[in-house]
């Protein structure tokens, strides 16, 4: 029997996210580079390990890195928005914090959470049960996926739980707009958003793809689209003989990155 995978998540929490990308700046600063050196830089001996796999999907769905060519020509570099977090003055900047929260919504299944849940995280039990029922996630593995959402929702201040501390926002009421934008659908806030369009693409198979996407959008916009699209890859492309993805979020040794 096949076994179910939940569907692609990161197996690492935001801030172990930033943790091996301020690694990776360290050792490379802008530079592209080969996957398997920036496995090795975070630790691990081979790319080849599931592991490794795991930490690239996982950096590719925060958008914290932009790929580059494919098989013994894929590289590497750190995106604009990695740059942003490593590149801030300390950790209580506000580009910084900005950026962080920024990178923990733009994994698909923590979009979705955080849409069904837009005012504050529901009881673990709760949770859990959409996560299950909704999201089809493996119930095996759901619980370890909770724990290190629940680190980054608290890491990036997804809920702006922590604005009252930091006096007031930009907006002049406590918070900032990006708390408040997750409250509060965003035409309400934003009257003036970018109008959107859809964008068919007829693939080779016959098959329609379509993306909604801004009529115009600017240079970080459009890679952490590309780098969120390629961060699919692995649950939706199938391979020769096989019918599993190459990288697994439930292949077993989820908590080895813990």
């Amino acid at each position: 029997m096949a076994k179910h995978r939940s569907p692609i998540h990161p197996n690492l929490t935001v801030e172990d996210a930033v943790k091996s990308v301020e690694v990776i700046y360290k050792h490379e600063r802008r530079n592209p580079v080969p996957v398997e050196v920036i496995a090795k830089h975070c630790g691990y001996d081979s790319f080849k390990s599931s592991s490794a796999k795991r930490l690239i999907s996982t950096l590719l769905q925060y958008g914290l890195v932009d790929d580059e060519g494919s098989g013994d020509d894929r590289k590497m570099k750190l995106s604009q928005l990695a740059l942003d977090i490593v590149l801030a003055d300390g950790s209580d900047d506000p580009n910084r914090k900005a950026a962080v929260r920024r990178s923990a919504r733009l994994p698909a299944v923590h979009a979705k959470i955080l849409s069904e849940f837009p005012d504050r995280l529901p009881s673990p039990a709760t949770l859990k049960s959409y996560l299950i029922r909704d999201l089809d996630f493996n119930d095996s593995q759901v619980d370890t996926f909770i724990n290190k959402f629940r680190k980054t929702v608290d890491f990036a201040d997804l809920y702006g739980e922590n604005d009252d501390e930091e006096g007031e926002g930009a907006n002049g009421n406590g918070h900032d707009d990006e708390s408040l934008a997750l409250r509060k659908p965003s035409i309400t806030l934003n009257p003036n958003a970018p109008k959107m369009r859809d964008l068919p693409i007829t693939l080779p198979s016959l098959a329609v793809a379509k993306v909604t996407i801004p009529e115009r959008m600017n240079d970080l916009d459009f890679s952490v689209l590309i780098s969120t699209i390629k961060g699919w890859k692995d649950a939706l492309v199938e391979k020769p003989g096989s019918d599993a993805p190459e990288v697994d979020p439930d292949d077993g040794g989820e908590d080895e990155d813990d």
